[in-house]
């Protein structure tokens, strides 16, 4: 008996029966979504890589977090310079007037700096260094002529 088979499922010279074609739309189908996955999972993974590369140049890029960071420590520390040269500046300001407006801070700057006395006065000048030798001289004294 042969079988009952339309002859559209049968091939032609083998006269053997192929695979419904419904299992071949399953097959296309199976491939169609591998495939869509696989394209799925590579753009994923693209984005990925590009976030990560993304973020590597945002912290450790040429402007960034760390480069921002490093700049606000430098710009602090400017700050406290800058604080402490105005009030370096406002203490020889003070200093200033005081030499232009009062005597006798031109005859204790004199006095200090220059090693100027008055008559009959004598300076020793001791080392800065204490394990120095100390000298018995007494130092060659200008006289300012105050009395």
């Amino acid at each position: 008996m042969t079988s009952r088979t339309p002859v559209s499922a049968r091939t032609a010279r083998s006269g053997r029966e192929t695979k419904p074609l419904a299992d071949e739309n399953s097959l296309g189908q199976r491939a169609a979504q591998w495939l869509a996955a696989s394209r799925q999972r590579i753009g994923l993974t693209l984005v990925a890589c590009a976030l990560l590369l993304l973020a590597y140049f945002v912290l450790f890029g040429r402007d960034g977090v760390a480069t921002y960071m490093q700049k606000r420590r430098e710009a602090q520390q400017l700050q406290q310079q800058l604080q402490t040269l105005q009030q370096e500046n406002q203490q020889m300001t003070l200093h200033n007037q005081r030499l232009l407006n009062d005597p006798s801070a031109i005859e204790d700057a004199a006095r200090r700096q220059l090693h100027y006395t008055r008559p009959g006065e004598v300076i020793y000048t001791l080392p800065e260094d204490p394990d120095a030798q100390p000298e018995a001289k007494p130092s060659q004294s200008k006289s300012l002529g105050l009395h």
